[in-house]
């Protein structure tokens, strides 16, 4: 199985910012979307400080993304948050999509009639 992915072309206007390039970076190293915990335990390993934050660290690094999330698709800034403002989960504007070989789809079906005894075949259940 073999998934490839878009790289992703750093913004410098937004890169200019520590807070905010290292953020970007915890997001691109989870493939463009992670839960709000990974991406501060990651800056905190990034910035030399233990993973478990103090509630002023996390503060910061929180202040920080929320001054960069995006509101819909045309907003230029480059944070969302794909699940609502309520949600931990933190993305890229432009997170890389998995795109799946005809290999990987062919390896994911169901085999085909008449190959009984294949190990996921249904009529097996």
């Amino acid at each position: 199985m073999r998934l490839t992915f878009r790289p992703l072309e750093p913004d410098p206007k937004v890169e200019a910012d520590p807070m905010v390039a290292l953020i970007s970076d915890a997001l691109r190293h989870f493939q463009g979307a992670a839960h709000r915990d990974l991406v501060l335990a990651h800056v905190a390993t990034a910035l030399g400080r233990p993973a478990r934050l103090s509630p002023q660290g996390a503060a910061e690094i929180i202040a920080a993304f929320e001054h960069y999330v995006g509101d819909g698709p045309d907003d230029p800034r480059p944070f969302r948050q794909p699940f609502g403002p309520d949600s931990h989960r933190w993305a890229l504007k432009e997170a890389p999509q998995p795109r799946l070989g005809p290999e990987v789809i062919e390896a994911w079906r169901w085999p085909r009639r008449g190959a009984a005894g294949a190990v996921n075949d249904p009529s097996r259940h």
